[in-house]
């Protein structure tokens, strides 16, 4: 304890001489500096001292929040209420004895300013009693952690993060604003009765950021999983990082490219100005396109503060155009009725108007008001004093009992039992389990429309009964894009509503619920109207992204499958003549074609031709005969060339495919082969005759074996009449003619009838007997032919 003691002497000592508060303060309308009101006087707030606390013992409270930062200087516009409620204090009745001192500090909305603010502002002379911190969230977390070395009370005017109702992890900490959750719960009600269903999320990188999201989302998982609602979350993206110019880019080419018209925007004013500069730029705007602020405690003036800033370099005209209709989700305002406040006995209205005229008179009258936030830190300088009363007054201690363990615990509990009218509702604390450590509230819906110094309108207050609205919805510039809810409730029926989705997509696109109007594929198009992309069918192709249409393959080419997206050449030897093959078709005999992709063949030179079909060069080109005079001239059989004609060759030479090939068969060879021949049609006629001897019983295993020898004779026969047979001295067939007809006539028919003779030796009914005659017809008939054609060829 000794050394924690020291080092905070140490650090005390080191931070006497700087203020903690800024000298110059720029929270004016045309964004101008001026003298800060309290600089001068050492960051301490001045009240016009009350005579009955002549002699009090001082009790000293540390104020701090943002001069700076993610919530651009917010204290400048809520220092008149913090002096209003010091002044109220200083004349009341409450701390006798006592004098409320309150000393402003600057924790510039992050986590290494909030706890070198905190551990200045507690460590420096003199003694503090209470810590009233911070407005940023993770400020707020890193206070807690840093009070506790000097046993102090916090009491937050603005952190609205739900794990600071972690006791645990942050004890001794009351918070004056309702959770986040209150923010996310409206705008998640707001979404459902505007019936938006497809929305983009785009998330900063504070914790506040994201836990705000994290319970959005939950909550329509809840509901799409029960099947209330049919949410659709197209994306999440994040900024990362303050003046990550890059992220916010991302981000409004994720809005485009997904056709996101409903975006839910948890950031802070600066990241969140940042990314509507960049939907400007792409003109992303309402009313097709709108935006919605989870996190909205945007200050009124945050268009002047950031216009032209290196990160945000859209002009005032520019902003106000990106910021028009954006609907946040904020703390509820100051209350400006005749009420009376439940501690300091003034009318709400007096309280209300007494802060616009005091933040409105600074820098020469071009000072900026924030009434969702003045009110917080008015009603939290009282719930120290209430409470610090109850502590030091009715409990009869002094100051001197302060800033100790017991003390803070003691004050802790006393918080909670808080519970009066403020100037932001009603102000106590809930203690059931599900919102245990939270606030109760109004949260106030507001929509950007109004002048860039003041740009949001009261649109709504939503309370635990519903939203009640104030105003119409006014989602655009045009009077039009506007929906009547004046009477507290909208006219849903006929008011404007935007569109969460295209009403159509354009050629080349088609709709995707969870990817809006998104481009067809390489191979595939769509028309307007189209619900689905559709394949190019064969013969045609789409090589881009978002065809409209499929072309036809050119001529020489081909595409042979649907969804193609390209067409392929024709192979060498192939042609396509027309557009839109399918197939490729082999050059016809007489042409060739030497390079692929080609429309047409070429035809071969005069006289020569190709003997085969898909010719790819011009050398398959040749004279099947005998090249004379660019004719190819072929002569017949038996014929040979002479001078480019054929003639006749005589008896005594073979002549084949115009050359003498050979002498002539002899007539010894002749007379033979002939004899041969005619020897076929009595065997044709014989193997029957043996077939119906076996039938009816006559010697039936003698003539079986006769008929099976004539069978076997007949088909030599044949072979040698087809072939020649130089032992028989039978020559083979004398020309192409009877060369065919042996084997296409003679051959067929012998081999039916021999398997149906050797099939049916038994006792063959009546239509295989009249099939073995008419078979045994059509063998003799072609035998007969034959021999007819040797004794022509021979003659």
């Amino acid at each position: 304890m000794a050394v924690k003691r020291l080092c905070i002497l140490l650090v005390s000592s080191a931070l006497v001489a700087r203020a903690t508060c800024p000298a110059l303060c720029t929270a004016t309308s045309n964004n101008a500096a001026w003298p800060c009101r309290y600089h001068s006087n050492g960051c301490q707030v001045t009240v016009a001292a009350n005579p009955a606390r002549a002699g009090a013992a001082d009790v000293n409270v540390a104020v701090i929040s943002p001069y700076s930062g993610g919530l651009g200087e917010l204290m400048t516009m809520v220092e008149p209420a913090i002096a209003a409620a010091a002044q109220d204090v200083e004349n009341s009745n409450f701390l006798p004895g006592f004098r409320m001192n309150l000393f402003l500090g600057d924790s510039k909305c992050s986590v290494p300013g909030a706890t070198q603010s905190t551990i200045e502002a507690l460590a420096r002379s003199p003694t503090k009693h209470a810590l009233l911190a911070d407005s940023c969230s993770a400020a707020c977390e890193a206070m807690n952690d840093a009070t506790q070395f000097f046993n102090v009370l916090q009491v937050s005017p603005g952190c609205i993060s739900e794990s600071l109702s972690d006791s645990a992890r942050y004890p001794y900490f009351t918070r004056m604003a309702p959770s986040y959750r209150f923010n996310v719960q409206t705008l998640y009600e707001f979404t459902k009765l505007m019936g938006f269903q497809r929305v983009g999320i785009v998330v900063g990188y504070r914790s506040i950021n994201t836990l705000g999201v994290d319970y959005l989302t939950g909550l329509m998982r809840v509901d799409v999983a029960e099947g209330r609602y049919n949410w659709t979350v197209l994306f999440t993206v994040q900024i990362t990082a303050a003046g990550n110019i890059a992220d916010a880019q991302s981000a409004a080419e994720e809005i485009e490219r997904k056709d996101s018209r409903i975006n839910i925007v948890a950031l802070y004013q600066t990241e969140g100005a940042m990314f509507l500069c960049q939907t400007y730029g792409r003109k992303l705007l309402s009313p097709s396109y709108s935006f919605m602020v989870v996190s909205g405690w945007w200050n009124p003036g945050f268009i002047l503060e950031r216009s032209g800033a290196s990160d945000c370099p859209c002009t005032v005209t520019e902003l106000h155009r990106a910021a028009y209709g954006v609907i946040a989700a904020d703390r509820g305002p100051m209350l400006n009725t005749q009420d009376v406040h439940g501690l300091s006995g003034r009318s709400f209205a007096d309280i209300y108007g007494n802060y616009t005229e005091e933040c409105l008179s600074f820098g020469n009258g071009t000072g900026v008001c924030n009434h969702q936030w003045a009110g917080y830190f008015y009603d939290g300088v009282w719930l120290i004093a209430s409470i610090l009363h109850a502590y030091l007054a009715d409990g009869n201690r002094s100051v001197a009992d302060l800033a100790t363990p017991a003390a803070r615990q003691a004050l802790e509990a006393l918080s909670l039992q808080v519970d009066f009218a403020g100037t932001t509702g009603r102000v106590r604390q809930f203690s059931s389990p599900d919102l245990e450590g939270d606030r109760d509230g109004v949260i106030l819906l507001r929509q950007a429309g109004g002048p860039p110094e003041n740009t949001f309108n009261h649109l709504a207050y939503r309370t635990e009964t519903g939203i009640l609205f104030q105003t119409d919805v006014v989602w655009s510039p045009d009077s039009a894009h506007r929906i009547s809810c004046s009477s507290g409730t909208c006219d849903l029926v006929n008011g404007f509503r935007p569109a969460d989705r295209s009403s159509s997509c354009p050629d080349g696109r088609v709709w995707i619920n969870e990817q809006g109007c998104s481009e067809c594929p390489q191979g595939e198009f769509a028309s307007s109207q189209m619900v689905q992309c559709e394949p190019c069918s064969i013969g045609s192709f789409a090589n881009a992204t978002g065809s409209a249409s499929c072309q036809l393959c050119s001529a020489g080419r081909y595409s042979s499958v649907a969804r193609a997206s390209s067409c392929a050449d024709c192979p060498t030897g192939q042609f396509s003549a027309s557009p839109g093959g399918s197939i490729c078709t082999k050059c016809p005999r007489g042409s060739y074609a030497e390079l692929p992709g080609q429309p047409t063949c070429t035809p071969c030179p005069p006289g020569l031709s190709t003997n085969f079909e898909g010719a790819v060069e011009l050398s398959m080109c040749q004279c099947d005969g005998f090249y004379w005079e660019e004719q190819c001239v072929k002569c017949q059989f038996g014929q040979r060339f002479e001078a480019g004609v054929c003639v006749s060759c005589n008896r005594s030479v073979i002549c084949e495919e115009g050359v003498i090939v050979g002498n002539a068969p002899s007539a010894e060879e002749w007379s033979k082969t002939i004899n041969a021949a005619g020897l076929q049609r009595t065997l044709s006629q014989r193997m029957t005759i043996e077939c119906l001897l076996v039938v009816l019983g006559i010697n039936p295993e003698e003539n079986r074996q006769k008929m099976l020898t004539t069978i076997y004779n007949y088909g030599v026969t044949v072979q040698d009449l087809t072939a020649g047979n130089s032992s028989r001295q039978i020559i083979a067939a004398p020309t192409t003619d009877v060369l065919s007809y042996l084997q296409e006539r003679v051959m067929p028919t012998f081999t039916s009838l021999s398997s149906l003779l050797v099939a049916n030796t038994a006792s063959p009914g009546a239509v295989v007997l009249y099939a073995i005659q008419q078979q045994t017809a059509a063998l003799l008939e072609v035998s007969m032919a034959v021999v007819d054609f040797f004794v022509e060829a021979g003659s």
